[in-house]
């Protein structure tokens, strides 16, 4: 799923016979599965990504290119979505957590 979007890949397995289901019944038993549908886990796995980078001091705009975003309020608005946050306020949480913490804060 990482740089298809997941109703592609979703797709494809249905549509190729690998898991002899519909689309519809694939996504639903991904759910009950994992809790979440495919297009959430594929957007927290490139979130993952963004988190991953934070700590290399890069710019947002290369974060963002780098993780799969189209730009960097793509980038910042998934950022809300998941912290609640604005990416300010989340990297000064990100270095109050890391100075307290007895090792390196890895946020992933």
């Amino acid at each position: 799923m990482r740089n298809a979007s997941a109703q592609v890949v979703i797709r494809a397995v249905a549509g190729h016979g690998t898991a002899d289901v519909g689309y519809k019944h694939l996504i639903t038993r991904f759910r009950q599965q994992v809790g979440l549908p495919p297009k959430t886990v594929a957007r927290l796995i490139r979130f993952g990504r963004v988190l991953r980078s934070l700590n290399r001091g890069r710019p947002w705009e290369r974060i963002a290119a780098d993780s799969g975003y189209a730009d960097q309020p793509h980038l910042i608005r998934e950022l809300r979505t998941f912290t609640g946050t604005t990416p300010t306020d989340y990297l000064v949480t990100l270095s109050a957590v890391s100075a307290t913490s007895s090792r390196p804060f890895d946020t992933c």
